[in-house]
């Protein structure tokens, strides 16, 4: 029994988020330093994220404000 679970054009969306998401932590290595708050390295992710065209799927779920 082969039952299909994912498509094509899904593995290109999976691509791609794994990509931004690898790209936010290479990003964040860079500022992650003794004296930052996690506060300040979210508010970076965050900008990081949209900016490239990327949604922040739990934010914000069921009424978690992170």
């Amino acid at each position: 029994m082969n039952k299909v679970i994912h498509h094509k054009n899904d593995f290109e969306g999976m691509r791609k988020a794994g990509h931004l998401a690898a790209s936010t932590l290479d990003m964040l290595v860079e500022i992650v330093k003794p004296g930052i708050t996690t506060e300040e390295i979210d508010n970076k992710a965050f900008e990081f994220i949209n900016k490239n065209g990327g949604l922040i799927g739990p934010l914000f779920y069921k009424g978690f404000p992170k």
